[in-house]
């Protein structure tokens, strides 16, 4: 049976933790032997490391999914599968700003992603926060709700793309995020109790 080729482009935020999170994608469903053993080679040892050494030495950025193979691109196009966008939970000073650009590309026809469209709270766990703060995804939620984004292929959760949390499986422990979805029901992006590579399916 053959997989189905999707492309994914990432925007976001500058230091936002995008090339950490598709290098933990790629490290933990993209990654063949030969692939391991030329990091290794190289000495790449941290997530963040892992795109440049691909661009670098022109590998395909990619990583299987359930659905199929996800082919990353981190330059914007115009009309990819899927789309992530990618901000900073512990840098409130950027959410309305980030979202206003969000909605800017999607009103304006320049970001139009065929299938989903996933908002990605990462760095909810960072060291600026106490865990994973209940209170910041819910004001990151109202920041992009406000935002009137004028889609209903958007999803936000938030991640952590270092520690993996929320990304392969679901988030463990945390009762609140199973309330986020009815918390929000005037919402205008969906609140996800689902995991990142869930909603890739």
């Amino acid at each position: 049976m053959i997989m189905a080729t999707k492309t994914l482009t990432v925007l976001g935020d500058e230091k936002a933790g995008k090339k950490t999170l598709i290098g933990s994608l790629i490290y933990k469903c993209g990654l063949e032997l030969t692939q391991l053993e030329a990091l290794e080679r190289e000495g790449v040892s941290q997530l963040n490391e892992i795109v440049p050494f691909y661009e670098k030495s022109s590998r395909v950025l990619s990583f299987y999914a359930p659905s199929g193979r996800i082919v990353v691109e981190i330059i914007e196009s115009k009309e990819p599968d899927l789309a992530f966008w990618v901000l900073d939970a512990a840098a409130s000073m950027n959410w309305r700003s980030s979202a206003e650009e969000l909605r800017s590309l999607l009103s304006s026809g320049t970001l139009q992603p065929r299938e989903r469209l996933l908002i990605l709270v990462n760095k909810i766990d960072g060291r600026d926060l106490v865990g994973w703060s209940e209170h910041t995804f819910t004001e990151v939620v109202r920041t992009f709700s406000a935002a009137n984004l004028k889609t209903d292929r958007a999803y936000i959760l938030p991640i952590s793309s270092l520690k993996g949390d929320n990304i392969l499986g679901p988030l463990e422990g945390y009762s609140w995020m199973n309330d986020q979805s009815a918390s929000h029901p005037s919402s205008s992006v969906h609140v996800s109790e689902r995991s990142l590579m869930d909603l890739l399916r």
